[in-house]
């Protein structure tokens, strides 16, 4: 099992993070993230062998719903104007 996230990780999640240094089960991880926050729709074939390579059904499952708490509450705390001032706000279109 790997090390937990630290510092030096945390640096290399960029918008290029795919192409970067971390490991690839973060990859995996974050292109998850990547398509729930897209919208959410069903993951394609390779990025789906992708997550089943590095995580359990059941660690699926949690990265899920945790992922999808988070989009939910901060898209929440949007819609009430209690983002933090310094928070730099970016809009996602809404899937058609």
């Amino acid at each position: 099992r790997e090390a937990g996230l630290t510092e030096d990780l945390v640096d290399d999640i960029t918008d290029d993070h795919q192409h970067g240094d971390l490991p690839k089960r973060y990859k995996a991880a974050l292109a998850w993230a990547d398509n729930l926050l897209a919208g959410g729709s069903e993951p394609d074939g390779e990025l789906k062998a992708r997550l089943r390579l590095h995580f359990t059904d059941a660690e699926i499952m949690e990265l899920t719903y945790a992922m999808c708490s988070f989009i939910g509450y901060s898209k929440q705390l949007i819609m009430l104007g209690l983002e933090p001032e310094t928070m730099p706000v970016i809009g996602v279109p809404i899937p058609s």
